[in-house]
């Protein structure tokens, strides 16, 4: 148990509470979340290395649906699907992007308390890590101390239902009439991408912010926690090895419940993650 009196509680960017130590973020992880990651390990280590060349997305993702050639460069690459959801993600690149997050994160709550120094070339050897900050003597650290961070991680199947809402009072976790859930439906009749929305209703949002197949990630519903997105548009990853949850663009919205499991085989158009995080407490030696 982590005493909050004590220590400071600094809530993550994009993260929502959930209960007691657990947050999520508001959003699935978007292309432009993911293509700081690259650029940060392309910065650091260089194209050429095996860092930067294992974080790397599987564009031909497209070529096993009907928008094969239309989405293979233009989903992860223009502007226009910056606030889309990631997908073509492996669960090891989830998971390095987590911790990749999670340090970067950390690295700016230090400078803010003035821990470590805000202006520094970092290399491939002495980049900063919560790990480094912990156990080392680097030159950008300027001092140390016990602090909080959150460390974002994947959830568990458990977790992830707890988030989407599993025993609330309302249908799916969802309460349509929150006021923008309300303009929502008022305004395309649904609050899901599914298959459903796809063939019925996805004319009408199509060009400002849904694309061929998936939609932005603050497009559509938000659950009662206020979290866009949790049912269809993209399945969610789990740390759970093989288990992604949520139906996406391509599952009939009655395979959409809470409980239900999707299998996850190998990375495709229509799976993305979405972190949670949990209070860390950092302990220096």
């Amino acid at each position: 148990m982590i005493d909050n009196q004590q220590y400071e509680v600094v809530t993550g960017p994009g993260l929502i509470f959930i209960n007691e130590n657990l947050y999520a973020d508001e959003t699935e992880t978007t292309n432009v979340m993911y293509l700081e990651f690259i650029d940060w390990t392309e910065e650091i280590f260089g194209k050429n290395s095996i860092e930067f060349k294992q974080i790397q997305l599987d564009k031909s993702i497209w070529d096993n649906t009907e928008f094969s050639g239309k989405l293979n460069e233009q989903y992860f690459t223009q502007p226009h699907f910056a606030e889309y959801p990631v997908v073509g993600i492996s669960l090891k690149q989830a998971e390095l992007f987590s911790k990749w997050r999670t340090d970067r994160v950390a690295e700016i709550l230090l400078i803010r308390k003035g821990l470590i120094k805000p202006e520094f070339t970092y290399t491939k050897d002495n980049y900063f890590t919560i790990e480094k900050y912990i156990n080392g003597n680097y030159d950008w650290i300027i001092s140390k101390e016990n602090i909080l961070v959150p460390e974002y991680i994947l959830p568990n199947k458990n977790e992830w239902e707890l988030i989407a809402g599993r025993g609330s009072n309302f249908p799916n976790g969802i309460d349509s009439n929150w006021r923008e859930n309300k303009k929502t439906l008022k305004k395309y009749n649904y609050l899901y991408n599914t298959t459903e929305f796809h063939s019925k209703a996805k004319t009408k949002i199509k060009k400002s912010r849904c694309g061929i197949a998936t939609c932005e990630a603050m497009a559509l519903g938000a659950n009662i926690y206020g979290l866009y997105g949790i049912l269809g548009n993209v399945s969610e990853l789990t740390s759970n090895n093989g288990i992604s949850k949520g139906g996406n663009w391509k599952t009939r919205f009655t395979d959409n419940q809470i409980e239900m499991d999707l299998p996850f085989d190998s990375v495709n158009a229509w799976t993305g993650f979405r972190n949670i995080a949990r209070q860390r407490l950092l302990k220096v030696k």
